[in-house]
Parts: structure tokens; C-alpha cells; sequence
């Protein structure tokens, strides 16, 4: 079966200019594997260009201001460990290239919706904006959980 799923990674990877890499599996393990197999897929097929999707998660409890030159606290949910064992495989996958033109850009975003989203940003992917108490924006399917986007209505 693994083998199975690299080649439909590698097809879906194959010509690609980027790839956004913003899924979770159901644990820290599963999303650590997924995330490996992705940038060996993406290795393979010499696609050199990703947007990777992290989680303001990393950061744990903090209070007060967070940046990006702070280093993920040691105490973590199962879903940051995931997040910062995929960033540490992104910084390997930039270094293991003898090409110096792999690129990797990691997002840590506040709130991310999918399939096992929260009441609250549930509401949010569905649009509605209580603050404004109208639907602000449309859900656009994910598939097989590659993916969850959202697009901004403009009529």
C-alpha cells in the first residue's frame, strides 16, 4: 500500500511548479511519514518549490509576543510535535539538495480549517463573520484531504 501511495504522490506532484503542503494526518507519526513521502515525491519528480503549512502550535502556551526566530516550546500537543517534526524534515529536504535551487516557505498560520476543524473555525470556513453577521466567503471542498481553501465571493 505505501508504495501505492508514493506513486499517486509522485503523480500528483509531477510537473508542478509548487506544492502547498498543509495537511495533518491522525497522529504525529502518520504526519511525519506523509510529510517524508511528500518531499520524496517532490525529490523524485525534481519539483523544487514549497509553500509549507506549520502551525502557530509550535509556540505551545506562550503569552505575549511570538515571532518567528523563537523556537518551538518543549512541551507540545501531539498536533505541534507533528507540525515541528514536518519543519524539521523541510529544513533536511532544503539541505540534502545538491541543487541550491530548492525553495521551502513555512507558514505558521493561526487557525487553519479541514475536515477536523473546531466549531469556531467551522464557522468561519463556512463564511459567516459574526462581527459583521454575514457570510463573508464560500468553502470550497477538500479532496481526500489534500486540501481545504477558501474563496473570497465576489459577486
Amino acid at each position: 500500500m505505501r508504495s501505492r501511495q508514493t506513486e499517486e504522490i509522485r503523480r500528483a506532484v509531477a510537473g508542478a511548479a509548487v506544492v502547498v503542503h498543509a495537511a495533518y494526518a491522525r497522529s504525529p507519526s502518520a504526519t511525519e511519514a506523509q510529510c517524508r513521502r511528500l518531499l520524496e515525491a517532490m525529490a523524485a519528480e525534481g519539483v523544487e518549490n514549497l509553500l509549507h503549512l506549520s502551525s502557530i502550535a509550535i509556540y505551545g502556551d506562550r503569552e505575549g509576543r511570538v515571532d518567528e526566530s523563537m523556537a518551538a516550546t518543549s512541551v507540545l500537543s501531539g498536533y505541534a510535535a507533528g507540525k515541528v517534526a514536518c519543519e524539521e524534515l523541510v529544513r533536511n529536504w532544503i539541505e540534502a539538495s545538491a541543487s541550491s535551487d530548492r525553495r521551502a516557505i513555512v507558514l505558521r498560520p493561526g487557525i487553519v480549517y479541514g475536515t477536523a476543524a473546531s466549531s469556531g473555525s467551522t464557522s468561519l470556513a463556512r463564511g459567516y463573520s459574526p462581527a459583521r453577521g454575514e457570510r463573508s466567503a464560500r468553502p470550497v471542498k477538500a479532496t481526500r484531504g489534500w486540501c481545504t481553501s477558501m474563496m473570497s465571493q465576489t459577486s
